[in-house]
C-alpha cells in the first residue's frame, strides 16, 4: 500500500509539475513535518476542482484510498 500511494504522490507531482496550465504558477512548495508513527501521506487539492481533479479520484477509488 506504501508503494501505491508513494506512487500516486510521485505521479501527481510530476503531472502538476509540467502541466501546461501551471505554468504561470508560482512553483513555492511548503512541507509540513507531522510526527507520526503511521505511514499516512497527506494530498491537498488547494487549487480547487481542476483538469486532472476527477481522474485522481478515480485512482483514488480503484486502489480504496479515503479521500
Amino acid at each position: 500500500m506504501y508503494k501505491i500511494i508513494l506512487s500516486i504522490g510521485f505521479f501527481l507531482f510530476v503531472s502538476l509539475a509540467t502541466s501546461k496550465e501551471n505554468k504561470d504558477v508560482d512553483k513555492t512548495i511548503f512541507f509540513w513535518k507531522i510526527d507520526t508513527k503511521e505511514k499516512v501521506v497527506f494530498l491537498t487539492f488547494d487549487d480547487g476542482p481542476g483538469k486532472y481533479t476527477e481522474d485522481v479520484l478515480e485512482l483514488l477509488k480503484k486502489y480504496n484510498i479515503k479521500a
